[in-house]
């Protein structure tokens, strides 16, 4: 199945086959149950790790299971996880590690190609004005996948 990253504002969403499901870390993209978010609406399911730790994010891939994606600097916790380990996962089970830089500040603070990330996200919202007048987003493609 080919996954297709499409960076709308601060979020990634993907187009990918009904029953499809995808592992991410953090509260900020966690829906509430009742919410009918996008990706539950056409048969995506997004499974949540507990916490950050390597060993949370295998337990939960299956044979649906298209990508990992998490944040350079978790919000709202400002957590850092452990690149190396949860790329070393990803090689593994032979899905995409998908990194949203945008708190990586474009590069500056952190370039998560070099730690094993496959995919970048970045909102260029945040950096060009920061204030809603003007929508961008950025996707790098590391050519390791």
């Amino acid at each position: 199945m080919r996954l297709t990253p499409k960076a709308t504002l601060s979020t990634t969403a993907w187009r990918a086959a009904s029953g499809s499901a995808s592992i991410s870390l953090g509260e900020r993209m966690r829906p509430a149950a009742s919410s009918g978010s996008t990706p539950m609406r056409f048969g995506i399911s997004v499974r949540f790790a507990d916490g950050d730790d390597a060993r949370s994010i295998e337990s939960l891939i299956d044979d649906r299971t298209k990508a990992i994606y998490l944040e350079t600097i978790g919000n709202p916790r400002f957590n850092v996880p452990d690149f190396e380990a949860i790329a070393a996962v990803a090689e593994r089970h032979g899905v995409p590690l998908v990194v949203d830089n945008t708190f990586g500040a474009g590069g500056y603070l952190f370039r998560p190609l070099e730690h094993g990330a496959h995919i970048v996200v970045e909102s260029a919202t945040k950096w060009i004005g920061g204030h809603g007048t003007t929508i961008g987003g950025v996707i790098v493609d590391g050519g390791t996948f």
